[in-house]
């Protein structure tokens, strides 16, 4: 099996803090952190961590952008999905950004949440980034 890596980016500071930020959620505060002993950067996305095995792959994207629109939020969701098309398992796709909106969210109050608590119509621009 081979993995083609097709993007790369060049960090700057305010990118790296926000890629440290994300490496701490993932290892720290992640529902699955007990299962990753390895940890990626700037392979497959901003961060990833991996099992012991390297059977399971989970990819953050790690965004420290202000009042980031659906559209936009639809684009950085790109490497994601792309990953998700790969033979690798990535076991979860995470996008890690500071808090949306609220009245982007159905359950306003979250700061941890799926793809579903998007409302309608954020959801449908999201799509079409």
């Amino acid at each position: 099996m081979s993995y083609t890596f097709k993007n790369t980016e060049m960090n700057n500071e305010k990118a790296s803090v926000f890629e440290t930020k994300s490496l701490l959620y993932l290892i720290g505060k992640s529902s699955s952190k007990n299962e990753i002993e390895y940890i990626t950067f700037d392979c497959f996305n901003d961060v990833s961590g991996i099992d012991n095995k390297g059977q399971n792959i989970w990819d953050i994207q790690s965004k420290n952008e202000g009042n980031l629109n659906p559209k936009k939020i639809g684009q950085y969701f790109f490497t994601l999905f792309d990953n998700s098309l790969s033979k690798l398992n990535f076991k979860e796709f995470i996008f890690f950004t500071r808090q949306l909106k609220d009245d982007y969210k159905i359950a306003r109050s979250s700061k941890i949440y799926k793809f579903d608590n998007f409302e309608t119509k954020t959801k449908e621009r999201v799509k079409k980034g």
